[in-house]
């Protein structure tokens, strides 16, 4: 019955009224215009190199300057970088440069279908070489020049190892389509149906299974039933009207604040053990509680599972599309090529939709923290909690930080952010 609606919808969509190569062009051209715009608003704020008092405690005003300037000149490069992948998506679509390949490949390698989809694969990749692998390389270059300048190898260097490693990463990169075209192959007309099922599992996985059964157990926690500690997660949870079943020690690194729960109807709480100051603890254990006590966990997991439900139901309503195909001057579907015009399509659209949750999991972050500061034992205990739990990153955004430029670069206000917010 599933499949049957599944191959419906597919029907519904593979009409030729559909413009898909307009479609495909303004999807790209709003997607782009969106990262432009909040770059727009991000970048003068990086002029800004005054150390705000409320971090003055935990950030060098000299070095809180010198990466307000790197900052500044990276999201001028990633301007320049994101306006060139613009160009050759725009060049991938108008150009129809997917069914050129295919074409190419196939006067190549004429009788084997996964044979042509790998030199399919090249041919595509050389169209665009070395203008896409600069672009690459100048992006990765630049992440690794945000998240940990101390380490930053030359710009020759990093080009060098990046060309290194391509042949590798193309090897790789042949493997897994090898695989995938062989997937198609044996799922046949129930591909679509394939995708959906797999894409569910792995939605239910990540959103429900992973945090409460997988990874607690990497976290590698202790069971305390007595000590201080414990007897502070009680109180916390008393104050709360919070159903604490249990609480665990794990010394593991997180990027969750220090501690996390986990639960359905009587809850775990886990504290890592990374605080020395029992008020920083409480405070931390408070803001662990209140997301649940807010009701916010249910809207998170939606938040996350949207973007990842669109992108499966996208890919696999498009994969076989054969009016998508004639658009982009193909006269059949092959099973690579269509996911790579599926995702024209679809990955626009996902990069919206990831935005918009991420705006709403920003406020959600902020109205946690907003709570649990009228549940700290002694007045700072918070901020001081965040700040030494996150202090390698509160020089990774500026303390100025646009809330939308925040919301589309991640899911999770940075620690400054955070900060900030909490002195306002």
């Amino acid at each position: 019955m599933i499949a049957g609606w599944i191959q419906a919808m597919c029907a519904v969509l593979d009409t030729p009224a559909v413009p898909w190569q307009q479609v495909a062009s303004a999807l790209t051209t709003l997607e782009y215009v969106v990262h432009m715009y909040v770059l727009q608003r991000q970048a003068p704020l990086y002029e800004r190199t005054q150390l705000p008092p409320a971090l003055a405690p935990y950030v060098n005003a000299r070095d809180f300057a010198e990466r307000q300037q790197a900052s500044r000149a990276a999201v001028r490069w990633e301007m320049i970088t994101y306006t060139g992948r613009y160009a050759l998506t725009m060049l991938r679509i108008v150009l129809l440069a997917n069914a050129q390949a295919w074409t190419w490949a196939g006067r190549l390698v004429p009788h084997s279908e996964v044979r042509r989809t790998l030199v399919y694969v090249l041919v595509l990749a050389a169209f665009f070489v070395p203008f896409e692998q600069l672009v690459k390389a100048s992006e990765l270059y630049m992440a690794q020049r945000q998240s940990s300048p101390a380490s930053l190898a030359p710009w020759r260097t990093h080009l060098r190892d990046f060309f290194i490693m391509l042949p590798f990463r193309v090897l790789l990169s042949l493997a897994v389509v090898a695989c995938g075209v062989s997937l198609a192959h044996y799922a046949g007309e129930m591909l679509p149906a394939y995708i959906i099922a797999l894409g569910a599992v792995y939605i239910v996985f990540v959103s429900f299974v992973y945090p409460r059964a997988v990874r607690p157990f990497f976290d590698q926690p202790v069971v305390l039933d007595s000590g201080a500690l414990y007897t502070r997660a009680q109180a916390v949870a008393a104050k709360l009207r919070f159903p604490l079943e249990h609480v665990f020690l794990a010394t593991q690194n997180s990027s969750d604040g220090g501690a996390y729960c986990f639960g359905s109807r009587t809850f775990c709480v886990v504290v890592l053990d990374r605080l020395a100051s029992d008020a920083e603890i409480e405070a931390v254990l408070a803001r662990a509680m209140v997301p649940w006590t807010l009701r916010h966990p249910r809207t998170l997991t939606l938040c996350a599972a949207v973007p990842r439900a669109l992108w499966v139901l996208g890919m696999a309503l498009l994969v076989q599309n054969a009016s998508l195909a004639r658009a982009f001057g193909l006269e059949d579907v092959p099973r690579l090529v269509g996911w790579h015009l599926a995702a024209c399509i679809v990955q626009p659209l996902v990069a919206l939709a990831r935005f918009a949750a991420h705006i709403l999991q920003h406020r959600l972050c902020l109205e946690a923290d907003a709570h649990a500061v009228r549940l700290e034992p002694k007045p700072g205990s918070l901020v001081r909690a965040i700040a030494t739990l996150g202090v390698e990153h509160l020089l990774m955004a500026s303390a100025y930080d646009d809330a939308l430029y925040s919301a589309y670069e991640r899911d999770t206000p940075t620690p400054t952010q955070r900060i900030m917010a909490l002195a306002t």
